[in-house]
């Protein structure tokens, strides 16, 4: 059992995998949950991948790896600092690895009860 807010955890996996399906060029995106100690969702998308530049960037107010193309898709750059703020509120661990041309996984880690 997960203890936590509802609203909040769905905002959270609303905004990832509205960004996977964004962000990953059309393709699928595989969702993975894995229950050991804790809850594990990784959320993978085979899009263009994010540069080790702006990865460090990616959680800050209105942050957009490429603005034109963000503008176009009606992003604002607010998703991820969301799921930063509401995984800070909650105790989340959040890990998001990339790389350019190999898509995106991101990982929540919720605590069990």
């Amino acid at each position: 059992m997960i203890i936590s807010d509802c609203d909040l955890i769905k905002q959270l996996l609303v905004n990832l995998i509205e960004n996977g399906i964004k962000y990953g060029k059309g393709n699928d995106i595989d969702i993975e949950i894995i229950k050991n100690q804790n809850v594990t969702i990784k959320i993978k998308d085979k899009g263009e991948g994010i540069s080790k530049k702006d990865l460090a960037h990616i959680y800050d107010k209105f942050f957009r790896v490429d603005k034109a193309r963000s503008r176009n898709m009606g992003s604002h750059g607010l998703g991820l600092s969301i799921v930063k703020k509401i995984t800070e509120i909650l105790n989340i661990d959040v890990d998001i690895e990339s790389s350019l041309g190999k898509g995106t996984v991101v990982k929540i880690t919720l605590p069990l009860s």
